[in-house]
């Protein structure tokens, strides 16, 4: 009996083992424009831009609210309008974000929200940051007290 124990007790940790491996989670980048000015936001991606719209999981997604809002795990739920967005080449998008408002930039599984992002620049009057994606990841504020979790970057 002692056999079939052990047996059974192998067969239920390789499962487990296996389920765990598979496990993932979901995070949301979002920009907050707290400046009391428009704030022209620069994305290049590794990959074609048109390859990472659509994805309901992972990718580009567009939206936001004209209002500061408490970043939790429903915020996406309560950002209704598009932003709109150019294009300056297959690689590159230019978006114009309002004063005051909270922008969802992209969603990602595991952190991959911001792997897709070979660039981000911030253009807010005659000042312009650019942050590549190695010193993106540290500058992002991640609240990983929920699911999903959020990275936010803050314009003051």
């Amino acid at each position: 009996m002692k056999g079939f124990k052990k047996t059974i007790y192998t067969i239920v940790c390789v499962y487990l083992s296996i389920i765990q491996a598979g496990c993932s989670y979901i995070n949301d980048f979002y920009i907050l424009n707290k400046s009391s000015q428009p704030v022209t936001v620069i994305i290049t991606t590794f990959q074609p831009i048109e390859k990472l719209f659509g994805d309901e999981f992972r990718g580009i997604k567009l939206l936001y609210t004209n209002e500061i809002v408490e970043l939790d795990r429903d915020t996406k739920n309560s950002l209704k309008k598009s932003l709109e967005y150019k294009s300056i080449n297959e690689k590159t998008i230019s978006i114009e974000l309002q004063p005051n408002t909270t922008n969802l930039i992209g969603r990602g599984g595991n952190g991959s929200v911001l792997y897709d992002l070979d660039s981000i620049s911030f253009i807010k009057g005659d000042e312009r940051v650019t942050y590549r994606y190695e010193k993106l990841i540290e500058v992002v504020e991640p609240k990983r007290d929920m699911f999903p979790n959020v990275l936010s970057y803050t314009i003051e």
